[in-house]
């Protein structure tokens, strides 16, 4: 139960840093829109995003793992 869970919240403070350092109030120029600064924020946004957009398989995914009795969720 705990693996989607932590997942989310990773993401999400991903997303608040990506977001907060392509503000140009924040940052100033360097986060002007075209620069090296910004793109690679902005690849590490859409990352985080991917996330949230693909919820329901991280639950259908994550929940059996996280609730396996044996091995718990680990390859052997």
């Amino acid at each position: 139960m705990f693996v989607p869970v932590l997942i989310f919240s990773f993401a999400g403070i991903i997303l608040s840093l990506a977001i907060l350092f392509q503000n140009e109030m924040i940052i100033g120029s360097l986060a002007a829109e075209g620069t090296l600064w910004r793109n690679i924020w902005s690849i590490i946004e859409s990352g985080g995003w991917t996330v949230f957009n693909q919820i329901e398989l991280l639950f259908v995914i994550g929940l059996p793992i996280g609730l396996a009795k044996k091995a718990s969720g680990r390859a052997l």
